[in-house]
């Protein structure tokens, strides 16, 4: 596909590929890692105040006082993004719950027990209840996701944002550096051309300074080339000098 393009081309196409592959990698990586860390935040802070209600509801179920359990319950209605708290026994009968009306909390997911799972747009957490040292029930709280979903919409936009001008300051670095590169490269070729076409007098020979043994190849390559056109005007001289000086021989003799 490239073949027989020049050599700029050839780099501007490979920077290109390069930076589109970078700005895809990032646009499926960097959304995914921005949600799951407000997810994982998201499931920190629920946790905390689980176990919070949980040490608040702990002497109502031990005295089985449900009045101190709707207490302990009470602050949820200022926690934000939670929607409701349910109280179990040890037995997993329910024995109270925040609001008292609404629709029957989520059960847990049958199977193993699990801490936090989520359930459509809410956020399940559920936390034993510990009482010398002995489970007596256990307390489950839900919280809204809807704070992460329009957390998501954000951070795609912030991916869009960050990739665009990651790829645009990538893709103009690469496009100097390429320019760059193949400068001192397209100057030499000139060169080569100008010597094949039989033009080696008209070309203006640089006073370099000594760079063969710098560990740039591109300066190696220069000085090795101009020594080279040194060398063949000098030759080139001394052989039009040798025809000279025949043609003089002969035209005396």
């Amino acid at each position: 596909m490239t073949k027989g393009l020049p050599l700029r081309a050839r780099l501007l196409l490979g920077a290109s590929a390069f930076v589109a592959a970078m700005a895809a990698i990032l646009l499926v990586y960097l959304p995914e890692q921005l949600d799951r860390i407000a997810m994982e935040g998201a499931r920190q802070r629920s946790e905390a105040v689980a176990s919070l209600i949980a040490g608040a509801v702990t002497p109502g179920v031990a005295f089985e006082d449900e009045g101190a359990i709707l207490s302990a319950l009470e602050p949820l209605s200022q926690t934000p993004d939670a929607t409701y708290g349910a109280v179990y026994s040890r037995d997993e009968k329910l024995i109270s719950r925040f609001p008292a009306e609404g629709p029957a909390p989520a059960k847990q997911p049958e199977g193993t027990f699990k801490r936090s799972w989520v359930s459509g747009s809410t956020l399940h957490i559920s936390q034993p209840i510990f009482a010398n040292k002995k489970t007596i029930g256990r307390v489950q709280l839900g919280f809204s996701l809807n704070w992460v979903e329009a957390a998501r919409q954000a951070n795609q936009q912030v991916a869009l944002s960050f990739t665009a001008l990651l790829a645009a300051g990538l893709y103009a670095g690469l496009l100097i550096f390429g320019l760059l590169l193949t400068r001192p490269i397209l100057r030499l070729t000139g060169l080569s051309q100008s010597v094949a076409r039989g033009h080696l007098d008209a070309i203006e020979l640089k006073t370099l300074e000594d760079n063969s043994k710098s560990r740039d190849e591109l300066k190696r390559l220069t000085h090795t080339f101009y020594t080279m056109l040194n060398k063949l005007r000098d030759s080139q001289h001394a052989l039009k000098d040798q025809i000279s000086e025949a043609q003089s021989q002969r035209q005396t003799a």
